[in-house]
């Protein structure tokens, strides 16, 4: 093979080759999942929740809950420490909740249900990150749900916490108003 034919010979497998880079990015780049609107779920799955009061130890939360599909994404809405345990009475399944520990008065976002995770420790997390899938071990919270949601935050009037209604507001007005 002359110098010629090898030239073009090298130039053409190059060529090739970054089409195939490019093909392969493009594709994965489309497959990932990202946050929707409400920054915890991808966007068809925001507005599929549930809205309802929940009363526990005297005092009524607001709760958000969802029938997803194995596989679901669940993502980080903030920076924060991410607690991820094994559920406790009343709730099965695992449980996680996101704080800021700087900021003691700022909302906590609990999770519970059929969440599956790579590792049940104590993470730092950031906002976006990937921090766990819906299960298919048949969880159920409160009926059918198989992630419950709950924002709660210091009680300003005293002890405690509460909902966070504002924030409840914010990430899920398609399905609270």
């Amino acid at each position: 093979m002359n110098s010629r034919n090898l030239f073009i010979f090298m130039f053409f497998a190059i060529g090739i080759a970054l089409i195939i880079v490019l093909v392969l990015s493009i594709s994965k780049s489309n497959s990932k999942e990202n946050p929707g609107k409400c920054l915890i779920l991808t966007q068809k799955n925001c507005s599929s929740g549930k809205v309802f009061d929940w009363n526990y130890q005297g005092k009524t939360y607001k709760l958000v809950g969802f029938r997803l599909s194995k596989g679901a994404s669940v993502f980080a809405p903030r920076n924060g420490e991410l607690v991820k345990t094994k559920a406790v009475e009343p709730f099965t399944g695992l449980y996680a909740a996101i704080r800021d520990l700087n900021d003691s008065t700022s909302t906590n976002i609990e999770f519970a249900g059929d969440l599956m995770f790579d590792k049940t420790q104590t993470v730092s997390v950031k906002d976006g990150n990937l921090i766990g899938t819906i299960g298919n071990t048949g969880v159920k919270e409160f009926g059918d749900y198989n992630l419950i949601l709950f924002l709660t935050r210091k009680n300003p009037q005293g002890k405690g916490f509460i909902t966070d209604i504002n924030m409840l507001k914010q990430l899920f007005s398609s399905i609270i108003k």
